[in-house]
């Protein structure tokens, strides 16, 4: 009866492992919607810019990344299609940086990521 008892507890504690192990191997990494621009990472919204906020054009997405990298390089995004055109932001009075950018022909503002210490 002993080495019965051993055995499944032994096979309890495998099957417990493997499924600990697949798990953590199939969760993909969360990573935010980000945007790269001038050193800085912003946040798509789906906040509509008004037309007197959206300043002059500042460039537009040069490379896509896949949703689960974070943007290291100005112009880059992990979210936004490549030629997505990207504007300055007008009159806007929140502390963080902003911008503009444009998605199916309407312009949406992007904030800044600002990670809290």
């Amino acid at each position: 009866m002993n080495k019965k008892l051993i055995i499944l507890i032994v096979c309890i504690v495998a099957l417990v492992i493997a499924g600990v192990l697949i798990y953590n191997s199939t969760q993909s990494k969360k990573v935010a919607s980000l945007i790269r621009v001038e050193d800085t990472n912003f946040v798509p919204t789906n906040e509509p810019a008004g037309k007197a906020t959206v300043g002059a054009l500042i460039g537009q997405v040069d490379k896509k990344l896949n949703s689960e990298s974070t943007p290291t390089k100005n112009n880059e995004s992990n979210s936004l299609d490549v030629g997505t055109k990207l504007y300055k932001l007008i009159g806007d009075n929140q502390s963080a940086k902003a911008i503009v950018y444009e998605e199916d022909g309407s312009k949406y503002i992007a904030r800044e990521n600002v990670i809290i210490k």
